[in-house]
Protein backbone atom coordinates (compact mmCIF):
# COMPACT_ATOMS: atom_id res chain seq x y z
CA UNK A 1 0.00 0.00 0.00
CA UNK A 2 2.85 2.37 0.49
CA UNK A 3 4.20 4.44 3.32
CA UNK A 4 1.48 6.32 5.20
CA UNK A 5 3.22 7.36 8.42
CA UNK A 6 3.35 11.11 8.97
CA UNK A 7 6.77 12.74 8.88
CA UNK A 8 7.21 15.09 11.83
CA UNK A 9 10.97 15.60 11.56
CA UNK A 10 12.52 17.19 8.48
CA UNK A 11 14.83 14.85 6.62
CA UNK A 12 17.20 17.60 5.53
CA UNK A 13 19.15 19.82 7.89
CA UNK A 14 22.27 21.95 7.65
CA UNK A 15 24.64 19.09 8.47
CA UNK A 16 23.19 16.89 5.72
CA UNK A 17 23.11 19.80 3.25
CA UNK A 18 26.83 20.40 3.92
CA UNK A 19 27.65 16.74 3.48
CA UNK A 20 25.76 16.44 0.19
CA UNK A 21 27.07 19.66 -1.31
CA UNK A 22 30.67 19.04 -0.27
CA UNK A 23 30.49 15.52 -1.74
CA UNK A 24 29.40 17.10 -5.03
CA UNK A 25 32.23 19.61 -4.70
CA UNK A 26 34.80 16.89 -4.12
CA UNK A 27 33.56 15.08 -7.24
CA UNK A 28 33.98 18.29 -9.26
CA UNK A 29 37.47 18.80 -7.83
CA UNK A 30 38.40 15.22 -8.75
CA UNK A 31 37.09 15.78 -12.29
CA UNK A 32 39.19 18.93 -12.76
CA UNK A 33 42.30 17.24 -11.36
CA UNK A 34 41.82 14.18 -13.58
CA UNK A 35 41.35 16.38 -16.66
CA UNK A 36 44.60 18.17 -15.80
CA UNK A 37 46.40 14.84 -15.26
CA UNK A 38 45.18 13.43 -18.57
CA UNK A 39 45.61 16.66 -20.55
CA UNK A 40 48.50 18.61 -19.05
CA UNK A 41 47.80 21.57 -21.36
CA UNK A 42 44.20 21.87 -20.13
CA UNK A 43 43.06 24.99 -18.34
CA UNK A 44 41.41 23.12 -15.45
CA UNK A 45 41.78 24.76 -12.04
CA UNK A 46 40.49 24.43 -8.49
CA UNK A 47 40.60 26.85 -5.59
CA UNK A 48 39.24 26.38 -2.07
CA UNK A 49 37.10 29.43 -1.26
CA UNK A 50 34.57 30.21 1.49
CA UNK A 51 34.36 26.65 2.77
CA UNK A 52 33.75 25.22 -0.70
CA UNK A 53 35.43 25.07 -4.09
CA UNK A 54 35.69 27.15 -7.21
CA UNK A 55 36.12 24.66 -10.05
CA UNK A 56 36.99 25.37 -13.66
CA UNK A 57 36.95 22.40 -16.02
CA UNK A 58 36.60 24.20 -19.34
CA UNK A 59 34.33 26.92 -20.69
CA UNK A 60 31.38 24.67 -21.54
CA UNK A 61 31.71 22.09 -18.79
CA UNK A 62 28.79 21.57 -16.40
CA UNK A 63 31.47 20.97 -13.75
CA UNK A 64 32.61 24.60 -14.05
CA UNK A 65 30.93 26.17 -11.05
CA UNK A 66 31.40 27.00 -7.41
CA UNK A 67 30.02 24.52 -4.87
CA UNK A 68 29.80 24.35 -1.11
CA UNK A 69 30.22 28.08 -0.52
CA UNK A 70 28.82 29.68 2.59
CA UNK A 71 27.62 26.54 4.32
CA UNK A 72 29.87 27.22 7.30
CA UNK A 73 28.69 30.79 7.82
CA UNK A 74 28.78 34.18 6.15
CA UNK A 75 31.10 34.69 3.20
CA UNK A 76 33.40 37.69 3.49
CA UNK A 77 33.79 40.35 0.82
CA UNK A 78 37.39 39.18 0.34
CA UNK A 79 36.22 35.62 -0.35
CA UNK A 80 33.66 36.86 -2.89
CA UNK A 81 36.40 38.94 -4.52
CA UNK A 82 38.58 35.81 -4.78
CA UNK A 83 35.65 33.85 -6.22
CA UNK A 84 34.91 36.50 -8.82
CA UNK A 85 38.59 36.81 -9.76
CA UNK A 86 38.90 33.02 -10.15
CA UNK A 87 36.20 33.00 -12.83
CA UNK A 88 36.66 36.47 -14.34
CA UNK A 89 40.36 35.73 -14.96
CA UNK A 90 39.15 32.81 -17.08
CA UNK A 91 36.64 35.04 -18.87
CA UNK A 92 33.70 33.26 -17.26
CA UNK A 93 30.78 34.52 -15.23
CA UNK A 94 30.80 33.15 -11.76
CA UNK A 95 28.09 30.54 -11.26
CA UNK A 96 27.25 28.44 -8.25
CA UNK A 97 24.59 26.15 -6.94
CA UNK A 98 22.44 27.73 -4.29
CA UNK A 99 20.93 25.82 -1.42
CA UNK A 100 18.41 27.34 0.99
CA UNK A 101 20.63 26.71 4.02
CA UNK A 102 22.95 29.63 3.33
CA UNK A 103 22.31 32.93 5.03
CA UNK A 104 20.78 35.82 3.07
CA UNK A 105 23.92 37.83 3.80
CA UNK A 106 25.79 35.37 1.61
CA UNK A 107 23.80 36.58 -1.42
CA UNK A 108 24.19 40.28 -0.64
CA UNK A 109 27.97 40.43 -0.39
CA UNK A 110 29.04 40.29 -4.04
CA UNK A 111 31.22 43.09 -5.33
CA UNK A 112 29.96 43.36 -8.86
CA UNK A 113 26.56 41.72 -8.82
CA UNK A 114 27.80 39.50 -11.65
CA UNK A 115 27.62 36.25 -9.72
CA UNK A 116 24.82 34.08 -11.05
CA UNK A 117 23.09 31.09 -9.60
CA UNK A 118 23.32 27.94 -11.67
CA UNK A 119 20.17 26.69 -9.98
CA UNK A 120 18.41 26.67 -6.66
CA UNK A 121 18.44 23.31 -4.96
CA UNK A 122 15.96 22.48 -2.22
Amino acid sequence: MGYTRRMDTPLLDLALAREIELAEGEAAVACAKMRKALQAESDSAVEAIAGGYAVYCGANSPVTQAVGLGLNGPVSKEEFDRLEEFYFSRKRRCGWKRVPWRTQRCWNTTRSGDITSANFQT
